[in-house]
């Protein structure tokens, strides 16, 4: 090393390990602080500052970034080729669900759990419309929909590493291709499938791995494929696995980069936020076309449907409707801030319930403890009780819990398969050895440590200092009220 490093590394009183050499003289290909992803934003540049002394202000600082996602969807209004590529997803979508084929979405970390919020949104969607009264009118206009009695399971949300980590991410699988290679394989994902492959910085070796293995599959179309990122193309460009994709013509690639993220290098934020919503949105403006050709205007209405026709960049510009009703917001927001400040600066704990928003609400949970280097959720052999959060559902046991989250059991990974496979392909000594380690918690048994159900909340000794907040739908509150006066009368 250079003297002046060697003398920084003294000042700290900081020895270097050989994995660290390593990093720094061999893996230039994953030093990535020429990306917009990871700079600071310069409206949040003393964001720390600021929220100690004016929280109100920190807060509109994070609004302010958030600004920058509304001026990237106008900017689609003069970038034919980009809005192109999303026009072409959405009839590559409507194509799919009426032929029954799957919609995958992958990503890793952040963009994995976009990927499960997606799928969860649309599982419920689904849920809620066959429940209601006149679904037996609703389906008669619905014939031609190829598997409409399982039309909820298309859509499938996959992170890198398996359901375990939704809870955290598994260390060494992001920088491995292989692995969103054998997790298409794990869901039979083929060429009539539509494949969303999500990532930030533009540049995740596990969410290459996808597009590029889904490219390849017998019979496969670039109006199937979609390489999602958050970097202009010229930055991604000196990295390898990035480049591969960009120069793929059988991969169609979605721009969306929308800038410097709030709190530097997070791209849980402005980044993740974007392509949930265009994602979302693609969805919703598919489905929207397929049941408003189908359905009865009433029908449609009832299904939460706008009757009024919109295209897709109309529907993308409802962003700034979003903001502003986080705006309107802003008083309870930091009323709930602070309380949770409260809660964790006298080492107490706080208490999340959710039901119909448990996913949105468990996300949020498990991205704080990466954000903010926090520990994630305590497993049901934790006695220490490191994590401040504590999250519930209305559920008897923790397997019902996991249901209620994932709308299906618990998912791991096959110990087994997987281990071949890493011993086998991967080269890098250090990547090897944390990537078995991984395995390790990736498996089915992982489910077993993790319990959200209310039985789990009366086993734990909480205190009157301790907060607890539920979020709730509307409807959900309204039913609650219902039953309350009922109980009354």
């Amino acid at each position: 090393m250079h003297t002046s490093e060697n003398y920084y590394l003294n000042l700290l009183n900081i020895t270097q390990n050989d994995q660290s050499k390593d990093y720094i003289n061999h893996k230039k290909q994953f030093q990535l602080h020429t990306l917009i992803t990871e700079q600071p934003h310069p409206a949040t540049k003393n964001l720390t500052e600021v929220a100690r002394s004016n929280p109100s202000e920190a807060l509109n600082e994070l609004i302010t970034a958030d600004y920058d996602i509304n001026n990237k969807i106008t900017e689609l209004t003069s970038d034919k080729k980009n809005l192109a590529n999303i026009q072409q997803a959405v009839v590559a979508v409507e194509n799919s669900i009426l032929q029954g084929s799957k919609i995958y979405i992958y990503g890793t970390g952040s963009t994995g759990r976009l990927a499960k919020q997606i799928e969860n949104i649309w599982q419920s969607f689904w849920r809620e419309a066959k429940s209601r009264e006149e679904w037996a009118q609703i389906s008669e206009h619905l014939k031609d929909i190829t598997h409409l009695n399982n039309i909820q399971t298309l859509v499938i949300g996959e992170i890198t590493g398996g359901d375990r980590a939704l809870i955290k991410s598994l260390e060494g699988f992001e920088d491995l291709q292989i692995i969103g290679k054998l997790q298409l394989e794990d869901n039979r994902i083929d060429a009539k499938d539509v494949v969303f492959a999500v990532t930030e910085g533009g540049e995740t070796s596990a969410v290459i791995g996808t597009i590029l293995s889904a490219s390849k599959l017998p019979g496969s179309k670039s109006s199937n494929l979609y390489f999602v990122y958050n970097n202009p193309d010229d930055l991604l460009m000196p990295f390898d696995r990035s480049r591969e994709v960009l120069e793929n013509p059988n991969i169609t690639k979605i721009n969306f980069t929308t800038g410097n993220q709030a709190i530097t290098g997070s791209t849980r934020m402005q980044a993740t936020s974007s392509q949930t919503f265009l994602i979302a949105t693609i969805l919703e403006q598919a489905l929207a076309e397929i049941l408003q050709n189908r359905l009865p205007l009433s029908a449609f209405q009832a299904l939460g449907f706008d009757p009024e026709p919109t295209d897709t960049l109309s529907r993308l510009k409802k962003f700034e409707m979003l903001q502003s009703d986080v705006e309107r917001q802003k008083s309870a927001i930091l009323d709930i801030a602070d309380i949770e400040y409260q809660a964790y600066t006298h080492n107490n704990h706080a208490i999340y319930f959710g039901s119909k928003l448990l996913t949105t609400l468990f996300i949020d949970v498990t991205e704080r403890a990466p954000t903010f280097n926090l520990a994630a959720l305590d497993t049901v052999d934790d006695k220490s009780w490191l994590s401040w959060i504590d999250l519930y559902t209305n559920a008897n046991n923790l397997g019902q819990a996991w249901q209620e989250l994932l709308f299906r059991d618990f998912r791991g990974l096959d110990h087994k398969k997987y281990t071949s496979v890493f011993e086998k392909t991967i080269t890098d000594p250090y990547l090897k050895n944390v990537a078995l380690k991984s395995l390790d918690q990736a498996t089915d048994e992982q489910k077993f440590l993790y319990d959200l159900s209310i039985k789990r909340l009366k086993e734990r000794k909480y205190t009157a200092d301790d907060i607890a907040i539920a979020y709730l739908l509307i409807d959900e509150v309204e039913s609650l009220l219902i039953k309350r006066l009922t109980l009354k009368n």
